[in-house]
């Protein structure tokens, strides 16, 4: 009895599957063998995501399918699916943006230490860290996506402010600009029929929710405390524990 490997089988004997175009998020047929198709509905080039096979480990793989499947394989399993000239331009302009709120929100950290609202200087401080996250999540998904990023000058961020109560609001109306920026990408994506790209900034959708809910919470807590010193220094204790 001759042996088949069944991991091969989907090479040496391909049959049609049906998987949703990373672009447009239609269906669309592609045989096993194919490492990528066109999409019928978009037009756009699809590279199916694999994942490992036991082409990729086996020491008998180009014998059992044959030289020519088993170099086709190896040539296209590397190969991703790229962004669109807008988009990539769109990411790259974000990024700039998620390192300039970094920036933005350490020169607040920077003002609040200096009137010795050490409570509040931390929670500025943490956002700073916050905002970095945000940026390399962007950054390794473009590299994810076979592209490169792009960096600009970043702009300077305001120095001067009047109180504690300034930073919140200012931080307020700077996540409702954010905010729009990120619904600005998410129409792009759209419009791209990029539904991976759109899919991913989701996360940053959702993320932004609790981005203006949190420093209109503590505005909204400044704003009852007023002048009170107790009050306020209750608040600066309680920022004070933001890690």
């Amino acid at each position: 009895m001759t042996f088949k490997c069944p991991g091969s089988q989907k090479f040496s004997q391909p049959q049609p599957e049906i998987i949703n175009c990373p672009f447009c998020g239609k269906e669309m047929e592609i045989w096993t063998d194919e490492a990528k198709a066109t999409c019928p509905n978009c037009k756009k080039q699809v590279i199916r995501s694999t994942g490992a096979s036991c082409l990729d480990w086996c020491k008998y793989a180009k014998e059992c399918v044959g030289d020519e499947i088993y170099n086709k394989y190896m040539k296209t399993k590397g190969e991703k699916n790229m962004l669109s000239k807008k988009m990539l331009e769109g990411l790259n302009e974000q990024i700039n943006k998620e390192i300039y709120s970094a920036y933005f929100y350490l020169g607040m950290s920077a003002y609040a230490a200096s009137l010795g609202s050490n409570g509040v200087a931390n929670w500025f401080y943490i956002q700073w860290k916050e905002e970095l996250v945000h940026t390399k999540k962007m950054f390794d998904y473009v590299h994810k996506q076979g592209e490169r990023v792009s960096l600009k000058a970043i702009d300077e961020p305001p120095q001067d402010f009047s109180s504690v109560r300034d930073l919140f609001a200012k931080t307020l109306a700077h996540e409702k600009k954010v905010t729009g920026l990120i619904n600005n990408l998410v129409d792009l994506a759209r419009k791209e029929n990029d539904k991976e790209t759109e899919d991913f900034l989701q996360w940053f959708v959702k993320e932004q929710v609790e981005e203006e809910a949190t420093p209109a919470g503590i505005l909204d807590k400044l704003n009852q405390a007023g002048k009170d010193k107790k009050a306020l220094t209750e608040i600066d204790n309680e920022l004070a524990g933001r890690k």
